[in-house]
């Protein structure tokens, strides 16, 4: 059985809580804001993205892939290019 899950980019959750495209990026690298990995492409599931905003104690659970090496958040997307 196949779940889908609306997602969001990066840039959109950014809008979605206020935050500009560096911030949002910023936010990501930090483990701030619960996010997938597809290959170099980040997205943002809504669901956990709306529980982040409505829920006081949810924490997201922390990322292995995102480190100051990963090329997503360390490419021109993260430089301002």
């Amino acid at each position: 059985m196949y779940l889908e899950t609306e997602t969001v980019s990066v840039v959109e959750a950014g809008k979605r809580l206020g935050l500009g495209k560096t911030g949002a990026y910023q936010a990501i690298a930090a483990g701030e804001i619960p996010h997938r990995h597809f290959g170099h492409r980040i997205r943002v599931p809504v669901n956990l993205l709306e529980r982040l905003t409505t829920d006081e104690t949810y924490e997201p659970a922390p990322c292995k892939k995102c480190t100051p090496e990963h090329p997503t958040l360390n490419g021109p997307l993260s430089k301002g290019q």
